[in-house]
């Protein structure tokens, strides 16, 4: 799929059924896998960009975020023109974030509301959620798997360093 089918995807998103079934199988191989951890940001970040974040990014390149905004407003969330920007952020800077590292328990938390607005909005419209519930359990897994015992991500050399240099300050 080129980079101008993704952009299709505003007007019908039959094209995501196999990338879909790709990433749930990622999530269900992750737990499997040598870093189970760093499968599932990588799985779950980088399908969630390449998937809807660059058809966002479409959009707002195009100025056509009004009849986003407009379908939000019909749904029934308050704030329309906010929301529509939260739900942008959270289809392009927050899966990145998730997959590269950064603030990955935050952006997991984010990450999963806004998908639960997107299954919500769905619900309402009659149309599959499977694809953004998905999501939901995959940032709401990312979450509560990310703790102290952060690995493989941006988070993890800055509070590996902050503990060595803590450790040497008491040595001294």
């Amino acid at each position: 799929m080129g980079f101008l089918g993704v952009f299709g995807l505003a007007t019908g998103q039959d094209a995501l059924q196999q990338p879909v079934r790709a990433l749930m199988f990622t999530v269900l191989y992750a737990g499997l896998a040598f870093d189970s951890l760093l499968l599932l940001r990588l799985g779950t970040g980088l399908s969630l960009f390449a998937f809807f974040g660059i058809t966002k990014i479409g959009w707002v390149l195009n100025g056509t975020t009004s009849n986003f905004t407009q379908l939000i407003q019909a749904v029934g969330f308050p704030l329309p023109r906010v929301m529509t920007v939260f739900a942008i952020l959270n289809e392009t800077v927050t899966p990145l974030l998730v997959a590269v590292g950064i603030w990955t328990r935050p952006a997991a938390i984010i990450g999963a509301l806004g998908m639960a607005g997107a299954c919500y909005t769905s619900l309402r419209l009659g149309e599959d959620a499977g694809r953004a519930a998905t999501y939901v359990v995959a940032f709401t897994a990312i979450a509560l798997l990310v703790g102290p015992n952060r690995r493989n991500g941006v988070d993890e050399r800055r509070a590996t360093r902050g503990d060595e240099r803590r450790d040497e300050a008491r040595e001294s």
